[in-house]
């Protein structure tokens, strides 16, 4: 019975929520909420991170309630997720009994510890009830200011100061889940036991385990939501997760994904985690294809290129898509978040992946001072073929390439990539020799941070050495004897790419 309440309360707040965007679009003079309705609107929009609802209904409440303290306390606190500043004069303007007022007034002004330790302990004593939104409020200020500790000292004082307990177990609840999971597990046992129908416990719980590392002990919470909610898409996702982590045979794993996609086609994480799940069971052609209707679908989600480079990474050569087709230009803004992709990739050993991000990137906004990184992630993949001809097409004749060597010491590096490249490739005539020879003549800045640890620990220069003896027809000398990663054991050496 108390989980159908809750359902009832939540379908309300959503029926009342969707006639107030509906009536935004007809006249707003005209517009009558009561101020009990706008209050439940305003937290409503506040949960759902929707700022223009939230702002929208406190224009309204200053229309029709001016006077209203609820309403005040609400604006109060949505300045502070803006400006101190204007959090602070909106704050001056309520009354000086208000409990929202104190704690917004403690935030804003950044107090120290014991400061605000002496101003909860006040109004702890002080005040002989809470409202659901001053026990939100008073658990933020706490968690805020560093004083979580204080928050369960007092748990049982606290949770009798409001009529329904679990309000304030659940914020605490929220707030140990990061800096005290085993805590936070605790309460929500009392939770479950005191409302065993509610999802979000349940839900909270599968989630904590999952973020601990305890996928077995998670799925029995998420069955207990599942029964509760059958088609409820998170509980379903961490399930899968579960599954996952779990090493369940793929069948079961997709069935589950396909249960979220036929609730509810625009999970973008069901598409993704399924991509990926074709992938690891050998079906990263499938996984592609998936990714592309969704990418059609949804475009311009970094997400999709994220997961799309790891299933690339276990494509054939021949089979991988076009990645600038992924690139739009109003990613533009975004290059650095993308090149710290790239490297993510690298440093997990996907270089076929990072190769592939990098050259998207440079074709589709230049990577400038990035371009040494491009020619290594492409050496390192084996991609011989297309490191040459991206060198080549970086600079449009001999001169260029030799001034801007001379003048950029990051394309040093990208040089050298490239002639060791051109060296895999089997063109030992033309622009590498030039190159070799030119790096040899002139200062290498060693502690680049753009070179690999390898060549820092055992000099550029001796690597140049060898490799102008061997294009000088030194036959005792091998390509494995100019390649700094073969005598790298920690590195496996990938096969060429074909030529084109």
């Amino acid at each position: 019975m108390a989980n159908d309440s809750l359902n009832s309360h939540d379908d309300n707040r959503r029926e009342l929520y969707e006639r107030f965007r509906e009536e935004l679009r007809t006249d707003r003079r005209s517009m009558f909420f009561d101020e009990d309705d706008l209050i439940e609107l305003y937290d409503y929009a506040n949960d759902r991170r929707d700022r223009f609802t939230a702002l929208e209904v406190l224009f309204c409440g200053e229309r029709l309630y001016p006077s209203s303290t609820a309403l005040a306390e609400r604006r109060a606190l949505f300045y502070l997720n803006l400006d101190d500043e204007a959090a602070a004069e909106a704050v001056e303007l309520l009354p000086d009994d208000s409990m929202i007022k104190r704690l917004t007034a403690l935030r804003v002004s950044h107090a120290d510890t014991e400061t605000a330790r002496k101003e909860l302990d006040t109004l702890l004593s002080t005040r002989s009830a809470f409202s659901d939104e001053e026990i939100i409020q008073l658990s933020d200020t706490a968690e805020e200011l560093g004083l979580y500790d204080w928050l369960l000292a007092n748990r049982s004082k606290i949770a009798a100061h409001t009529d329904y307990p679990p309000t304030f177990l659940y914020e605490l609840c929220q707030i140990a889940q990061s800096q005290d999971p085993e805590e936070a597990l605790r309460i929500l046992e009392d939770l479950t036991m005191m409302e065993p129908f509610s999802i979000d416990f349940w839900l909270l719980t599968g989630q904590i385990q999952l973020e601990t590392g305890n996928a077995e002990k998670a799925l029995p919470a998420l069955e207990y939501a599942l029964a509760i909610d059958p088609e409820n898409v998170r509980g379903l996702m961490m399930k899968a997760q579960a599954f996952n982590e779990l090493q369940y045979p793929a069948d079961q794993i997709e069935t589950v994904l396909r249960e979220v996609m036929t609730i509810d086609p625009d999970v973008g994480p069901a598409y993704l985690a399924m991509a990926m799940l074709y992938a690891q069971s050998g079906k990263a052609e499938e996984g592609m294809k998936l990714l592309r209707v969704y990418n059609s679908l949804h475009p311009g989600n970094p997400q999709t290129l994220d997961v799309m480079l790891m299933v690339a990474d276990r494509l054939p050569h021949e089979d991988v898509p076009e990645i600038a087709q992924f690139l739009s230009p109003a990613m533009r803004d975004y290059i650095e978040n993308f090149i710290d992709m790239a490297r993510r990739h690298a440093d997990d050993g996907r270089h076929r992946a990072a190769a592939l991000l990098l050259i998207a990137l440079d074709k589709a906004y230049k990577l400038g001072a990035d371009f040494d990184l491009m020619m290594e992630e492409l050496y390192r993949a084996g991609m011989y073929h297309e490191a040459v001809q991206s060198y080549q097409a970086h600079f449009t004749n001999q001169h260029s390439v030799v001034q801007i060597i001379i003048d950029e010491l990051n394309d040093c590096f990208a040089a050298f990539w490239f002639i060791l490249a051109a060296i895999r490739a089997g063109i030992t005539d033309g622009l590498a020799p030039i190159v070799a020879a030119l790096l040899s003549s002139e200062p290498v800045n060693s502690s680049n941070r753009s070179i690999d640890e390898i060549l820092e620990s055992r000099g550029l220069a001796g690597y140049l050495s060898k490799i102008n003896e061997y294009l000088s027809g030194n036959k005792s000398l091998t390509p494995d004897d100019l390649d700094p990663f073969v005598k790298d054991k920690s590195t496996t050496k990938q096969e060429p790419s074909s030529p084109e």
